[in-house]
């Protein structure tokens, strides 16, 4: 998988990402995004938000 990066421990501790406490939240936030792209600030791209919650969830 050429698009990953190498992290330190550091640098790993420092990150907020999807976990298992708050998965259902970010499915949610998707949803939403999905369904309402007008609302959503231009520079989030809801197609690569998605890709992220397929590769943690391995859809």
């Amino acid at each position: 998988m050429p698009f990953l990066v190498d992290l330190t421990v550091d640098d790993r501790k420092k990150l907020k990402g999807i976990g298992n406490k708050n998965l259902i939240y970010v499915q949610k936030c998707l949803e939403g995004a999905l369904a309402f792209p007008d609302e959503m600030k231009k520079s989030i791209d809801v197609q690569e938000f998605q890709k992220d919650i397929n590769l943690f969830t391995k859809n």
